[in-house]
């Protein structure tokens, strides 16, 4: 892997996930990942035998539902050692398969115009502005006529987890390193791409991170049965993931 002296995937940018996912578990399956998948299922109407390539994998936990209900093969890709190993280690577990490459995307070491589904989910909020538009623009190149791009990013008018955020990062808390909630992706370029959707979803997931406050832990339940008696219209203005899709050639 190349060295990212000036981009995001620089050594204390590495050095911060690596911790992280040192210290992270891979969990069976939660109600983020289920809001994930079905954005994947939405935004590409046929997975049926496709190939699919996570940007920026993680766990690999939705790339190994993906594999595990015959949508296709998954290529995983990270720029953490900790993670491709985590992740290959998950799907060998379970008798699964998968293509594992520590690598960036940046650089995304796969052929141009290759790739049925190009995604990714809390990726691209660690960027600047300037490395969004690289990173993108990668996913774009890689993906192949007919093909899909699917991001889901940290929404900027999630104020709950924007509250939460602020409130663990004064107190020294929060483990992300950087992140930059995103207002909107489809005003970065995607060469041979046009983006054909973008909403929010899933609010429930940023009421957690108000669980940064000690004094609002306790009512963190309540918050939830409050919130779910508004119709998700509403919430869904505010929700925490950002789901933006272009479509390749169309």
């Amino acid at each position: 892997m190349e060295k990212m002296k000036d981009l995001g995937e620089g050594k204390e940018s590495v050095m911060v996930w690596e911790s992280h996912w040192k210290k992270a578990k891979v969990e069976e399956w939660d109600d983020m990942s289920e809001t994930i998948l079905r954005a994947l299922l939405r935004g590409a109407a046929d997975l049926k035998g496709k190939l699919f390539l996570e940007a920026g994998s993680g766990t690999g936990r939705i790339s190994f539902r993906l594999k595990e209900d015959e949508q296709g093969d998954v290529i995983l890709l990270d720029v953490s050692r900790t993670a491709i190993g985590m992740s290959k280690h998950f799907f060998e577990n379970r008798g699964q398969a998968g293509y594992f490459i520590l690598g960036s995307i940046f650089r995304i070491p796969i052929q141009s115009d290759s790739i049925d589904v190009v995604w990714n989910a809390g990726v691209l909020e660690h960027f600047t502005e300037y490395e969004t538009r690289l990173a993108i623009g990668e996913m774009a190149r890689v993906c192949r006529k007919h093909g899909v791009l699917i991001t889901l990013n940290p929404y900027s008018k999630a104020v709950l987890y924007r509250i939460g955020k602020w409130f663990a990062e004064k107190r020294k808390r929060w483990i992300y390193g950087f992140e930059r909630p995103v207002k909107s992706i489809t005003g970065y370029p995607a060469e041979g791409c046009t983006w054909i959707a973008e909403y929010s979803t899933d609010f429930d997931t940023s009421i957690g991170f108000l669980s940064s406050i000690p004094s609002l832990r306790f009512f963190i339940p309540l918050l939830r049965r409050f919130f779910k008696r508004l119709p998700p219209r509403i919430l869904n203005r505010f929700g925490y993931l950002l789901v933006s899709i272009a479509s390749k050639g169309k």
